[in-house]
């Protein structure tokens, strides 16, 4: 004896992005779950899954002894070193950083 197999689509009820996100989800009528849990599960999975790829940019680990440098959105001519949990302004003279 096989069972019935009904397929569904669903979308996610928490809003993950500008575009709608439609998964579709296979449901088991042989078994006594309902349809609604399933789609709520398939909703908790699409929610985490929203959460993991909304997150932007790239994480990279630093010594803090390792100085790092980005650009001055007040000063085009300056960059911002930051070392030991410091940021400090200033510019490059002869390779070297200089404070401003």
């Amino acid at each position: 004896m096989t069972a019935m197999v009904k397929k569904h689509t669903s979308k996610a009820s928490a809003k993950i992005s500008p575009r709608s996100i439609q998964v579709p989800v296979v449901i088991d009528t042989s078994r006594t779950l309902n349809a609604g849990q399933y789609i709520k599960s398939s909703n908790t999975v699409l929610t985490i899954i929203g959460r993991k790829m909304s997150v932007t940019g790239v994480s990279l680990p630093v010594d803090p002894e390792v100085p790092t440098y980005f650009a001055d959105s007040r000063n085009p001519q300056l960059v911002i070193r930051t070392l030991r949990g410091q940021r400090v302004r200033g510019q490059f003279v002869q390779g070297r950083f200089k404070k401003a």
